[in-house]
């Protein structure tokens, strides 16, 4: 990270290392990363090679309020080496496709 000026995608990912493998909720993101691009911040690390997990939950309140809510998590257990063997959970994630999944390709949970 530059020590004079963080950037929002370096904050982002300070952010994301301060919580590893916990799910947060966008909204979150969008403040740590700003309002109107932090999306793009995601994509952002990402690109820089780390693995970032999005999932969508439906949520309902008591009085039948319907609320999808994207959460965003970087992974850092259960990954796949270049040399494509396995890291730290055992685990076998699937091959997807898509920037959704990351550079790599690949989307936990085991």
């Amino acid at each position: 990270m530059n020590n004079s000026v963080a950037t929002l995608t370096d904050r982002l990912l300070a952010f994301l290392r301060q919580h590893p493998d916990q799910w947060i909720d966008g909204m979150e993101l969008a403040r740590v990363a700003g309002c109107y691009g932090w999306r793009s911040r995601v994509a952002d690390v990402r690109r820089l090679g780390h693995v970032v997990e999005n999932r969508v939950r439906t949520l309902r309140a008591e009085g039948g309020e319907v609320r999808k809510v994207s959460e965003y998590r970087l992974k850092t257990t259960g990954l796949i080496t270049s040399d494509k063997s396995e890291v730290a959970t055992g685990c076998n994630p699937v091959p997807q496709t898509g920037d959704l999944f990351g550079p790599r390709g690949f989307l936990g949970p085991c």
